[in-house]
């Protein structure tokens, strides 16, 4: 029927189309919350126990200690659970308005499962790999771009196959990523230095320093610290809020536009919740390994409150499409780039293999300043760092010494098969 579905199908539409919005919004959010309350209730019994440790028997502070692994898991496993049933509605919803196009009398295609789909193609030498990405894909609480592509029919093939070329390791062929980078060095426009006015001032400051600064003495939200009262956690569900209905959907349009000019290319978005705030800022101000602490750290300084994505097919698209967003954003005095860096050309220490190109940018709306971080990234790269971020970055799956140490591998070969891109690209 032009213009749309029929009214018959119309019904079907909006139930699928409600489905797959309560898989991927609204369902880990709600799982996340629920975790996060049991976590915190949780970590106040043990508090009051610690302070009645005399009074205590061990075995109880044991018996707590066990449940507070345990329960944040089931409400996971349950959250995975619904996410299945939903998944598997959705798919059986789909399949009802997909007409039968066909001569003869075949079945409507069914959706494949994602994990099926997973341990199919990862099979044998890589069952460990498997098992590892099924495990990331029931934690619904902590969705990636990764999970997202392996349920989307459209994208999942291609990702399939960059998990198995990582995990082949062919490139590296058991050398250590150093000794690849050192003989096969990078060449192109993606290893040229950041500018120093990207990041300074004539006189030496800080332009996302400056940003934010100006940004918390208009906005009370952001000065909230590492332990909200009552009346400033209401100023901090506020300032969320906005960055939801507001900020969220304007950048969205905006990295739209910007890579609507690079086939094949993705654009996700996301904005931290309340807790997740807090919880930065409370391990930005305690410090830990090799990151000192920070005093005075505050929400406003949370400058990927939301975080956005661009992953884009291979180098020679991550190139252009750096120099699109320095080009349109614009550096230095009146441009809105406010930090910029390019972990092709200057890794991070504790972790060599990261690739992408994420920048700090400024935007206005609503008549306040908000910061937003923008990562460029190659589809392999993304892939990898997903795998990471949840596993060993933020071990939300736990994971084994020996698999960790598999994560790391598949990262440094993502590494390694990226820089031979940037050589061919210069040719």
């Amino acid at each position: 029927m032009p213009g749309g579905e029929g009214d018959s199908q119309r019904p079907i539409a909006d139930g699928v189309d409600g489905l797959r919005e309560l898989h991927d919004r609204e369902l880990p959010a709600a799982v996340g919350e629920v975790a996060e309350h049991v976590r915190d209730e949780l970590a106040e019994v043990r508090r009051l126990a610690e302070r009645a440790r005399r009074h205590v028997d061990p075995r109880v502070l044991t018996a707590l200690a066990d449940a507070a692994r345990r329960m944040p898991d089931g409400v996971h496993a349950f959250g995975a659970d619904v996410s299945a049933v939903l998944s598997s509605v959705t798919g059986e919803l789909d399949a009802l308005r997909r007409p039968d196009t066909g001569a003869s009398t075949t079945a409507v295609p069914r959706l494949v499962d994602a994990d099926a789909a997973v341990t199919s193609a990862l099979a044998g030498p890589h069952a460990d790999v498997a098992a590892l990405v099924a495990r990331l894909l029931a934690d619904v609480a902590h969705p990636l771009d990764l999970t997202r592509a392996l349920r989307d029919p459209d994208l999942r093939a291609g990702t399939l196959a960059i998990l198995a070329e990582l995990a082949d390791g062919r490139a590296l062929a058991g050398r250590s990523l150093d000794e690849y980078l050192a003989a096969r060095p990078g060449r192109g426009p993606l290893f040229a230095p950041v500018p120093g006015e990207a990041l300074t001032t004539a006189d030496g400051r800080s332009r996302k320093e400056l940003f934010v600064a100006a940004a918390v003495r208009l906005d009370p939200g952001r000065a909230v610290g590492a332990d909200p009262t009552p009346e400033q956690r209401a100023l901090l569900d506020d300032y969320v809020r906005r960055l939801v209905e507001q900020v969220e959907p304007h950048v969205r349009v905006e990295l739209g536009e910007l890579a609507a000019a690079y086939p094949g290319t993705t654009v996700s978005t996301r904005v931290k919740d309340p807790n997740g705030l807090v919880d930065k800022v409370r391990r930005m101000s305690a410090g830990g390994t090799n990151r000192p602490a920070r005093e005075g750290y505050r929400v406003g300084d949370v400058l990927d409150a939301v975080g956005t994505r661009i992953t884009v097919a291979g180098t020679a698209e991550l190139a252009a499409l750096t120099a699109t967003v320095v080009e349109r954003y614009g550096v230095g005095d009146g441009g809105r780039v406010l930090d910029w860096e390019n972990r092709y050309t200057d890794p991070k220490p504790h972790n060599p293999a990261y690739r992408v190109v994420p920048f700090i940018l400024g935007v206005r709306v609503g008549g306040l300043p908000y910061p937003f971080e923008l990562q460029l990234t190659t589809r392999r790269a993304s892939v990898a760092a997903d795998l990471e971020h949840n596993t060993v970055y933020k071990p939300y799956v736990p994971v084994s010494d020996p698999e960790r140490d598999r994560v790391r591998r598949m990262q440094a070969e993502a590494a390694a098969l990226d820089q031979d891109d940037t050589r061919s690209d210069a040719r």
